[in-house]
């Protein structure tokens, strides 16, 4: 399971993603970004490194985000009735 994160601070912009397994840390990452980002720019590349990192496992797992826009992107530029893909993408919004 992952959960993923965008951030603005004064400090500049960040992204980071953390993986658990039987909930027990096993992976993070952290990112920085230029300050000319904007904060959905930041939680995209958080979204993208988290699904790279997640599709070179063989298991199904699960992402979390909290940035509904960026979900939203990723489902508009996804052609879900793809049969060509060597792995099937599904997107679920609770």
């Amino acid at each position: 399971m992952f959960f993923t994160d965008g951030s603005k601070t004064e400090m500049g912009r960040g992204c980071s993603y953390c993986a658990f397994q039987s909930g027990i840390k096993v992976l993070d990452w952290k990112g920085k970004l230029e300050n000319f980002h904007t904060v959905f720019q930041a939680e995209l590349m958080g979204l993208k490194e988290a699904i790279t990192r997640a599709s070179q496992g063989n298991e199904i797992t699960k992402i979390w985000t909290d940035s509904l826009s960026s979900v939203m992107i990723l489902i508009s530029l996804i052609d879900l009735s793809e049969t060509s893909s060597p792995f099937s993408h599904r997107i679920e919004i609770f």
